[in-house]
């Protein structure tokens, strides 16, 4: 009697790869808005550090920003206008500075001196990619902030497409930039169409940015969201814990890296990127996921030999190869298959059924391993 279910071949292969590919349940808009520190959480701020990385800065300057962030963490808006204004005496086509300054000047009604810093900024700096974004965020004034606070409300509510909408009339017709475009985009994209508008938003900005390593971070991150992009999303994650600079940007990748690995842990594609993982510092856990996939593909190579037999008509051999995979692998539901499919080559149907039940209890969800089989074998023992 030849067994005309699928080939047990094609079942061993979704059992690796289908079941333990678990899907990420994180929604990036309704995460984003409350992982924003509170000084970017302000109207139309770029503005991490990183986006003037392309800027050599010496250590006077370094000093000066970490004054700026003490300033900002704490409230003070002033005081650190006062001290991007000193940065500006030191180096006063330093774009982020004008950025700065032009923002805080238009959140407090000095809407000249921000358009003077805004003027400045396009001579020094004419194919600055903040440039338009910042002429509108000035034109608007108010209009612009009360905009934006807005759309983070109707985040925070759940209301993303309501946000979204927010988000463009405050844009307009320009595409965002800076840290607000990562804001945005992150926001687009948790709606059920906007992913490709927001992975190619991300990647529009490492290109204007190519030194903004916190840009490629967010882009690696969001493309490990989804099974299709994630092994490439991976392979980012990795290189950016080499090439970053900043120990934050560095663990922040290899969190990713490992919240990554872990929604694909079944897959067999990831075992070289668990080891170069556990290379950066062992995990338990990791390295549990990676002898749980090791295990699985040995058990696939012995199903393999077995299977092999079985289709070249030597069926003792077959037989032989389950057996010994069941004795190592006690209650393999794979093992236990190429036993059903001898016993059922050799008309044991009551033997095969008895292997088919034992599937079902162990795998009563995964339909596809035992319902059409044993309904071959129930259809057969009823003649």
């Amino acid at each position: 009697m030849r067994v005309t279910c699928t080939s047990l071949l094609l079942l061993a292969a979704l059992t690796l790869s289908g079941s333990a590919l678990g899907q990420p349940t994180k929604n990036w808009s309704a995460a984003k808005p409350a992982e924003t520190p509170p000084d970017a959480a302000k109207a139309g701020a770029p503005a991490s550090e990183a986006t003037q990385a392309s800027e050599p800065l010496d250590p006077l300057i370094q000093r000066l920003l970490q004054n700026v962030e003490y300033w900002e963490a704490r409230g003070e808006p002033a005081k650190a206008a006062n001290v991007w204004r000193k940065i500006l005496r030191s180096k006063p086509d330093y774009a982020r500075a004008l950025i700065e300054l032009s923002l805080y000047e238009a959140r407090v009604g000095n809407k000249e001196k921000s358009e003077a810093y805004l003027a400045r900024l396009a001579k020094a700096h004419p194919g600055h990619p903040d440039l338009l974004r910042m002429k509108r965020t000035v034109e608007m004034g108010d209009k612009y902030n009360v905009l934006i606070a807005e759309a983070r409300a109707l985040v925070k509510a759940g209301r993303v497409e309501d946000a979204v909408k927010k988000y463009r009339k405050a844009f307009g017709k320009q595409a965002p930039s800076g840290d607000l475009a990562l804001e945005y985009y992150t926001t687009v994209g948790g709606q059920p169409t906007g992913w490709e508008e927001a992975v190619a938003g991300l990647e529009r900005l490492v290109s204007e940015h190519p030194n903004e390593i916190q840009y490629e971070l967010t882009l690696a991150e969001f493309l490990s969201y989804r099974q299709s992009s994630r092994l490439a999303a991976i392979r980012r994650l990795e290189a950016l814990t080499v090439r970053a600079q900043d120990a934050k940007v560095k663990a922040d990748a290899r969190k990713a890296w490992r919240q990554a690995l872990a929604w694909s842990k079944g897959n067999p594609a990831n075992a070289e990127l668990m080891r170069n993982y556990l290379k950066g510092g062992d995990d338990k856990e990791v390295r549990g996921w990676l002898n749980a996939l090791h295990s699985r593909q040995r058990k696939a190579q012995r199903f393999q030999a077995g299977d092999k037999a079985f289709r070249e008509g030597d069926i003792d051999a077959a037989e032989a190869h389950f057996h010994r995979q069941l004795d190592v692998y006690k209650n393999d539901p794979l093992a236990l298959l190429g036993l059903a499919k001898v016993a059922m080559e050799r008309k044991r149907l009551e033997e095969a059924k008895g292997y088919l039940e034992r599937v079902k209890k162990l795998r009563p969800r995964e339909t596809r391993l035992w319902k059409t089989f044993l309904a071959d074998v129930d259809f057969w023992l009823m003649l």
